[in-house]
């Protein structure tokens, strides 16, 4: 092959249209298996891949960016916190392995979706546990912990986000305008709900009166 013929080939190899979807298979492990402290990442849509996924879609013209992934199918969306250079497996948060049923080292289907998820412009939330109305100001904790720890929400899937010492669960019951949205650079509006163990004081009050008598 004659040094003309090897450069239209490599012309050819990075000017490859990309598919709307594209499909890897690798073993999945929670964030507990890395050597690294990345604690802050385990309440996150963020998922650590190897650094192969990127040499792959570097013979795409036309990848669209931010990179938005599946795993197994699920309507929940990740992306990546970082490539890496010398792992095989694709690393993400404990709870995700749980919440999607993927035992730990078992082979995955990890999806690209080549398209741009449409910016949101509100979402109705509603957390697990009434500590959740102790944060005075929720809508600044929203937008800085929402912005910091996830690209996109989805409606139906809950979130993890750290208050003091520990986690609040929230699940996320709409978003506009699709039930998919990205929250990246978007003024996002947030409404919630009551807790799920939330009770009205009324109540609370009645409960005593009748215990007491």
């Amino acid at each position: 092959m004659n040094n003309l013929v090897r450069y239209q080939d490599n012309i050819n190899n990075y000017s490859v249209e990309a598919p709307r979807v594209l499909d890897f298979r690798f073993k999945c492990y929670s964030f507990l298996y890395l050597e690294n402290d990345i604690q802050s990442l385990e309440s996150s849509n963020k998922i650590i891949l190897p650094n192969t996924i990127l040499r792959d879609l570097s013979k795409y013209n036309d990848i669209e960016y931010p990179l938005h992934f599946k795993i197994n199918d699920s309507e929940i969306l990740f992306t990546p916190s970082e490539f890496k250079e010398y792992i095989d497996d694709i690393f993400i948060p404990q709870h995700f392995m749980e919440n999607l049923g993927i035992e730990m080292g078992s082979q995955i289907k990890l999806t690209l979706l080549n398209y741009q998820i449409e910016k949101g412009s509100k979402v109705k939330i509603k957390p697990h546990t009434s500590n959740f109305l102790e944060i005075i100001d929720h809508k600044h904790f929203l937008e800085r912990h929402l912005v910091k720890l996830y690209s996109t929400l989805t409606q139906g899937q809950t979130i993890k986000v750290p208050y003091q010492e520990s986690d609040l669960f929230i699940d996320i019951l709409e978003c506009e305008p699709n039930e998919t949205i990205s929250i990246i650079d978007t003024d996002l509006e947030v409404d919630f709900e009551a807790p799920w163990d939330y009770v009205e004081p009324s109540t609370i009050e009645e409960k005593k009166e009748v215990e007491d008598f």
